[in-house]
């Protein structure tokens, strides 16, 4: 028997929603499932009390007995065995349910976490398969066009006929058509750092770009979300993956004229604030305003040694 259409986009609809939101769903079930095991046990505590007292009464009335004729020392522990054994038993009948909820709970957890970074690692993947296919892409651009065209190209720069300040005619640099690159973030208000005054956020934004140079060049490699944790700007998926490494002298891979993928970028930290093309960051620059969109220059993915990612979670 063939199920009707709508119920059958409704269970696949439905499985698209278990399977995409399988992590959060087992981890609140993690967390009420604590929650309950705590809420059992208290619930069953003054059971378990009662049983308790009755097996020490037991066990004290057994060992102040005195023996009966036939029975021996060995026999007495024979006995007390059995007491144990069965106090155990109605010990663990009480705190069955508690034991499997809280196993249970933790079987969630661990799977919601297990889920999450295989998930990282796709993630991870995807990024890399599509970082090295656009480079691939530009090289071959560049190639054919030349590198600084093709560079030109890529910022969205460009010479138009325009005028000096004396009214002369002269080529200016159009940079309307430029974007910012994916990883740009703006740092206003809604960062706990920013201030109001705008020379307070220039000063704490070269303070924020040399410390986190210093602390690239002590460790070698710095994530993007390490600088968005500096500057007060929330976590990003691709903030998990890029960010800076700086070049190994000692890297094998490495030619003379020419480095490796893992040794690429520019092994510095910069925000992108002194962009003299830019008015917006002119005016942050020269105190006019207090917000700006800072463009960080990425290396690319972080590759640890030996080829591993050294992603974070």
């Amino acid at each position: 028997m063939r199920l009707p259409l709508f119920c059958t986009r409704a269970l696949g609809s439905s499985e698209f929603f278990l399977r995409k939101n399988a992590p959060t769903i087992l981890t609140g079930a993690g967390v009420i499932g604590f929650v309950a095991t705590v809420a059992v046990t208290i619930h069953v505590g003054p059971k378990a009390m009662d049983r308790l007292q009755t097996i020490s009464i037991d066990v004290a009335d057994l060992k102040s007995r005195p023996l009966e004729e036939d029975k021996t020392e060995e026999d007495r522990a024979k006995e007390l065995v059995e007491v144990y054994i069965r106090s155990s038993i109605d010990l663990a009948r009480i705190y069955g349910p508690t034991i499997l909820l809280g196993s249970a709970s933790i079987i969630c957890v661990l799977s919601a976490h297990n889920m999450m970074l295989k998930r990282q690692a796709s993630l991870a993947a995807a990024y890399t398969a599509l970082s090295v296919g656009y480079e691939a892409y530009r090289k071959r651009v560049a190639e054919k066009i030349g590198v600084e065209e093709e560079l030109q190209l890529y910022r969205g720069v460009s010479l138009v006929q325009g005028c000096n300040d004396q009214g002369e005619p002269c080529e200016i640099i159009d940079m309307s058509d430029s974007d910012p690159s994916p990883y740009s973030m703006f740092f206003d208000e809604q960062s706990p750092s920013w201030n109001k005054n705008a020379e307070y956020n220039k000063f704490f934004l070269r303070s924020q770009q040399t410390y986190l140079n210093n602390r690239l060049h002590a460790r070698g490699y710095l994530f993007l979300n390490e600088v968005h944790d500096a500057l007060g700007l929330p976590w990003t998926q691709a903030g998990q993956v890029v960010g800076w490494r700086v070049a190994d002298p000692k890297c094998r891979k490495c030619h003379i004229d020419q480095k490796c993928d893992a040794c690429k970028g520019d092994g510095y930290v910069d925000f992108g604030i002194y962009d003299i093309y830019d008015s917006m960051k002119r005016a942050f620059v020269n105190g006019f305003e207090n917000v700006i969109l800072l463009d960080f220059n990425v290396d690319g993915e972080i590759i640890g040694p030996r080829g591993n990612s050294k992603t974070r979670i």
